[in-house]
């Protein structure tokens, strides 16, 4: 892979190490920023939620216990190799936190991660076998063909068109042997029982203010964006379905969203696993109102 990708095919790619002046990149809205390329993704691409990526990178960080599911496949695809390094794509890569903490766990390998603007949060500290792209997951993602060891995707529902499509266009960006890691939080909570909470209307029983407002966040996301926010419900048939893909697994991991009760399994009262997820869904949940 070229470091530079100076002569890329398509040109909805751009190096984030390259000189470009701001206003190709970001837009303001409402005090907030927010990309230029892709109107469905309608979530800043600050600093303030850059930081809010990183909180939720510590917590899922602690509820995997690492940067990955299925740690073996990872460590088989990852294995260093004499013909070519291997190499890893983070698609969304939002911060680019898992990206560069992935270089440093794998430094012979390469890592690439695009998103529709640059991690400006971490723009010091990018280690040297890493680096950015600005590139549409929605677009043609040939000029990345039989490149990548491990695709990661996580939580990008939201600017994804059509989520069955990008996994078919993705398995593409994969060598044989690669492992795809899919990722995405559910727009429900659930009580102890690990039951979802119903949606009922204000002052009737079992009513609850933070899943009224989850299932409208859900609603602007998929009515006024267009985003796939259905998708991970699929995952597992797209990919069985798929000729591109083996050995599909599945894991639902429920973790809480602040302090909760002891003596149950690890995941569900870690503490600090779950005040990260309440910082950043409390500061997700304020930044869509304010990028409405």
């Amino acid at each position: 892979m070229n470091p530079e990708r100076q002569n890329s095919p398509t040109p909805s790619v751009m190096s984030f190490r390259s000189s470009m002046h701001s206003e190709r990149l970001f837009r303001e809205v409402a005090g907030r920023t927010l990309n230029t390329r892709n109107d469905m993704y309608m979530f800043p691409v600050d600093d303030e939620e850059q930081d809010r990526q990183d909180i939720e990178h510590r917590a899922l960080f602690l509820v995997l216990d690492g940067l990955y599911a299925a740690p073996d496949l990872v460590a088989k695809a990852m294995a260093p190799r004499q013909n070519r390094p291997p190499a890893v794509f983070d698609i969304g890569t939002g911060s680019g936190i898992w990206a560069m903490d992935m270089a440093r766990e794998f430094p012979h390998a390469e890592v690439v991660g695009i998103d529709l603007a640059p991690p400006t949060l971490h723009s010091e500290g990018i280690p040297n076998n890493c680096r950015f792209e600005v590139d549409d997951a929605n677009l043609d993602l040939s000029h990345y063909a039989d490149c990548f060891n491990v695709v990661h995707m996580r939580n990008i529902a939201q600017g994804i068109r059509n989520y069955k499509d990008t996994i078919h266009r993705v398995a593409q960006t994969m060598r044989s042997g690669g492992v795809l890691l899919l990722s995405a939080g559910s727009y429900s909570f659930f009580d102890e029982r690990r039951e979802p909470l119903p949606l009922v209307e204000e002052g009737q029983p079992g009513w609850s203010a933070c899943q009224t407002l989850i299932n409208k966040v859900h609603e602007l996301g998929s009515t006024r964006s267009g985003g796939d926010l259905d998708a991970p419900s699929q995952w597992d048939k797209w990919l069985e379905a798929s000729p591109f893909f083996t050995s599909v697994g599945v894991e639902d991991i429920y973790v809480p969203i602040g302090p909760w009760i002891p003596n149950l399994d690890m995941r569900w009262s870690f503490p600090p696993s779950g005040q990260y997820f309440r910082w950043a869904a409390l500061i997700q949940l304020q930044q869509t109102g304010g990028s409405r």
